[in-house]
């Protein structure tokens, strides 16, 4: 199953693409470490995700050279 792809379509013309294993290692990182960040700081699920939507949404602009 390792060479099973998942394809990440972004709104650039680019194709990005990851394979399904590091994919599945990506999303059991991010859960990880957004439980432990909740427990930690006593926040909710929902903020945290919340948080890290907007910075995701701000790396991919600087990436793409949108903002610095």
């Amino acid at each position: 199953m390792g060479n099973l792809c998942f394809n990440i379509i972004i709104t650039s013309p680019v194709l990005m693409i990851i394979t399904y294993a590091a994919k599945q290692e990506l999303v059991e990182l991010l859960e990880d470490s957004i439980e432990y960040f909740c427990d930690q700081e006593r926040v909710s699920g929902q903020t945290a995700w919340t948080a890290v939507s907007a910075l995701a949404t701000a790396k991919l602009m600087q990436l793409n050279n949108e903002i610095k």
